[in-house]
């Protein structure tokens, strides 16, 4: 039977629809989606680079080309653009040269400048490129979330922490650090505060969150805090380092009527560290409610905690619901032994802090 007349088509759908389906669609379908006629192509080619998501250097060049070219639908493609993603997971090709990629990435975020988005990472010698990157020429007015490596040399932070200053309405900020940078001592070529008045989230370094966390605006309601560079220094010294936090609580007891209902607390360290930890406890805000330590390696989990509990710090906490502690990775099961222990634990918990409705130790929930 052949096909019958006044078929319809999905060319004869009304572009409303048809951008609907385009912006439902994976990017990879958008893009193919194109292809299938001149049609397709002008009215969803815009949408298609609302978002851009890169996972292999090679592809930089390519968006230059496309967005930055001096044309008026570049310029119209770059002014759409409202979120960039560059996750480079992978080895730095050896036909790639990290500056190439940098001027081609510099290029790129010198254009789309309407993003609400921006997420840089990297693993391995892909790392370099970003440290060929300054930031003193870009800013993004309208930019709520950013998830960046930071990587502490001068040349980087001296341009990265006024980047930061810039981006008022960030209401999100996840900055990433390598492990073997941890180390490294912390920049002096910026000194001061950052005040990000519409921050709700922030994940990150102790060496970058300093800057933050005196200065916390009162809609902030999870902190995630990464310790690490302080593993194996002295009392004195990490008390020190944690003043931030000792302001932080200040400032939210002078603003108790404006503070969101549950602040949640996270703190990651790269072995559980009594010092560190006690020292934390002793500054956090009291009116955290959700707690958290996040540790790689834990030797003698539960001699530890009942050590920690012995200082009895968690008693300040009167608005606690949720104790957390927990390991990178879980796959080693705890013995019999220390399943009771940790039951004993937990019970000590409850007792210490009433509030608490969830106590999270190892892989066991209570």
């Amino acid at each position: 039977m052949g096909p019958r007349s006044g078929h319809i088509g999905i060319g004869d759908l009304p572009d409303e629809l048809l951008l609907e389906i385009m912006r439902i669609s994976p990017q990879r379908e958008h893009a193919i989606f194109l292809r299938l006629s001149k049609k397709f192509y002008a009215l969803g080619v815009t949408s298609l680079y609302r978002a851009i998501h890169i996972t292999t250097s090679g592809t930089v060049p390519k968006i230059t080309s496309t967005i930055c070219e001096d044309s008026e639908k570049s310029r119209e493609l770059a002014l759409n653009v409202r979120c960039f993603e560059m996750v480079l997971n992978t080895s730095l090709p050896a036909s790639h040269s990290p500056k190439a990629i940098a001027s081609s990435l510099v290029k790129i975020l010198a254009s789309i400048t309407n993003l609400n988005r921006l997420q840089l990472y990297a693993e391995g010698d892909s790392m370099s490129i970003f440290h060929n990157i300054s930031y003193d020429a870009h800013s993004f007015p309208e930019l709520k979330t950013l998830d960046i490596v930071f990587h502490p040399l001068d040349r980087y932070a001296s341009t990265f922490f006024p980047f930061l200053k810039r981006h008022p309405l960030l209401e999100t900020l996840i900055v990433q650090i390598h492990n073997n940078e941890h180390r490294r001592v912390s920049p002096h070529t910026f000194s001061g505060s950052i005040p990000l008045p519409k921050l709700r989230t922030c994940y990150g370094p102790l060496k970058v969150l300093k800057h933050l966390l005196p200065v916390a605006a009162p809609l902030l309601s999870t902190i995630s805090l990464d310790l690490t560079e302080l593993a194996g220094c002295l009392p004195g010294m990490v008390e020190r380092d944690l003043e931030p936090l000792l302001k932080l609580s200040e400032l939210r007891e002078r603003r108790q009527s404006s503070l969101p209902e549950t602040l949640n607390f996270r703190l990651v360290l790269s072995a559980f560290d009594i010092v560190i930890t006690d020292a934390a406890f002793r500054f956090l805000p009291s009116d955290v409610a959700r707690l958290s330590i996040h540790c790689k390696y834990v030797n003698d989990l539960d001699r530890k905690l009942r050590d920690l509990l012995d200082k009895e710090n968690l008693k300040r906490f009167k608005s606690l619901k949720r104790f957390s502690l927990t390991r990178w990775s879980e796959e080693v099961q705890p013995s019999e032994s220390e399943k009771e222990s940790f039951d004993s634990l937990a019970k000590r918990l409850r007792q210490m802090c009433p509030s608490i409705e969830i106590v999270d130790l190892g892989p066991y929930t209570y």
